[in-house]
């Protein structure tokens, strides 16, 4: 496995955290729309009760992304991981 693999899995992660709110999202939508058949009043109480949840993980990821940077230089200064230099990224992907 290279060094990259782990940097292009956690640069993937937002899109799925973004997938799973809109997924829980539409899952409130539908069960109001199931219990009252009412479309409008469906989207309008499936937003109302998703966007606590979707505001705190958008928080949270926003969070995650602002701290994450220092912890990981030292657990990559302890681990060893280094970044080549270009000459050398140039040689084996292009």
């Amino acid at each position: 496995m290279s060094q990259f693999h782990p940097v292009a899995e956690s640069a993937a992660q937002p899109g799925d955290v973004l997938l799973h709110e809109i997924a829980y999202m539409l899952a409130r939508i539908k069960e109001e729309y199931d219990r009252t058949g009412d479309t409008e009043r469906a989207v309008g109480e499936g937003i109302r009760r998703s966007a606590p949840v979707i505001t705190a993980v958008a928080g949270i990821l926003a969070l995650s992304c602002w701290w994450a940077p220092k912890p990981l230089r030292r657990l990559h200064r302890r681990i060893g991981v280094k970044e080549e230099p270009q000459e050398v990224l140039r040689r084996e992907y292009v």
